[in-house]
């Protein structure tokens, strides 16, 4: 969930601000991100973010939440 643009900003969440979230059995846990770029540039970085913290949590990489 976020703001990819090019409108909807504001001063606290910018256009580029971005947050995912993941749930499992053994924890919840979220990140954010505010990227630099126009609107496909954020969509994409987004997505590859969301899948980074999938095989995080797949390789066991994420403290229990």
């Amino acid at each position: 969930m976020g703001i990819a643009g090019p409108g909807g900003g504001l001063p606290g969440k910018p256009v580029g601000t971005i947050w995912t979230g993941l749930s499992a059995r053994e924890g919840d846990w979220a990140r954010q991100f505010t990227w630099d770029g126009k609107r496909r540039f954020i969509k994409e970085t987004s997505a590859q973010a969301a899948l980074q913290f999938l095989l995080d949590y797949l390789d066991k990489k994420l403290e229990n939440g």
